[in-house]
Parts: C-alpha cells; sequence; structure tokens
C-alpha cells in the first residue's frame, strides 16, 4: 500500500513481543487471521494490545484465508516478499521470520496453499468493542479475550487509508 519494504520490516514487532503486529509511523495494526468460513473469532492477548492511548491511530486487520491448491504456501510468499527487499531489509525479515518461528530449513514441510478471500481494516476507536487497562473494573489487571468480529459494526478502511492515517504516505 505505498510503504517501503524497509519500513514495513523495522515496523513489525509482533515476532519480537511488541503490542501489535506492526507499529508503523505514529500509529499501529494489529492482525487477526482465520481459515473460518463463517464467523471471525478474533482472540486478544492482553489489555493493552486493543489499547489506543500509547500509539493512534490503531487498526485491526482482519484476514480471511481458505486452503485452495491455487493459492500460495507460506515459503513462497515469503519467497515472494524477499525479493522486493534489499539484502539488509531481507537479513532483518529472516531474523524476525525466526523469532516468529519459521525456519527456511523447514520451508518442505509448509505445504498448504492459501487463498486470500477477504482482508478489513478496522480502526479501534472508542466505539470498538475492547478491554483496556482504562474501561475495565480496577483490581482488573489481565485478560485474554475474544472478539467475534463479523458480529461487530466496525469503522473500516481500504488499505491506502489506514497507512496514510498512521503516517506511512
Amino acid at each position: 500500500a505505498g510503504c517501503s519494504a524497509e519500513s514495513v520490516v523495522e515496523g513489525w514487532t509482533g515476532p519480537m513481543d511488541g503490542l501489535q503486529d506492526f507499529q508503523l509511523g505514529h500509529g499501529a495494526i494489529e492482525v487477526k487471521s482465520t481459515l473460518a468460513k463463517d464467523g471471525f473469532s478474533a482472540s486478544i492477548l492482553s489489555l493493552e494490545q486493543l489499547d489506543d492511548s500509547v500509539r493512534k491511530p490503531l487498526f485491526l486487520c482482519a484476514c480471511r484465508f481458505s486452503v485452495d491448491p491455487s493459492g500460495v504456501s507460506l515459503p513462497v510468499r515469503i519467497a515472494s516478499l524477499k525479493e522486493q527487499m534489499d539484502e539488509a531489509t531481507a537479513v532483518v525479515f529472516g531474523f524476525a521470520l525466526l523469532h516468529a518461528g519459521y525456519l527456511d530449513a523447514h520451508a518442505d514441510l509448509y505445504t498448504r496453499q492459501f487463498v486470500e478471500v477477504s482482508t478489513r481494516y478496522m480502526l479501534i476507536d472508542e466505539t470498538f468493542p475492547r478491554l483496556t487497562g482504562g474501561n475495565v473494573p480496577v483490581g482488573v489487571v489481565r485478560a485474554k479475550y475474544e472478539i467475534e468480529l463479523d458480529a461487530i459494526d466496525a469503522k473500516e478502511c481500504l488499505a491506502d487509508a489506514a497507512i496514510e492515517m498512521i503516517g506511512m504516505n
């Protein structure tokens, strides 16, 4: 969506235990994915994950995939991404992949092929259903919960608009 490979790889903080998957510009993007045809239950791992008080705007990117022989395997997708990077960025990307648990040596084990069915960028704001440190009862210090994304009415935008709003264009 107009971002350089270098800035996206540098902003990919998820494998390094970042609060959100991508911290880009002055905002962030949390990515959730599913293979479910119906429903989209997103696991939220902490009170901080959807808290936009530190980085704003914050988006939740919901990606729905299907397993399909005409799709792309993870190793093929990774190779395609690396082709868009200079050598230094590819090294940083490889390091992040290692932290995420992916090893090139195990590429032959990733045989499933995926097709992207849909991708939605939802703005996390005061209308988005979420738990944060600022809206839970006193004494609640930790929580893991699920949000049924197909059941909520969230403010959505296209990837280009989300990238522009976080200051990457």
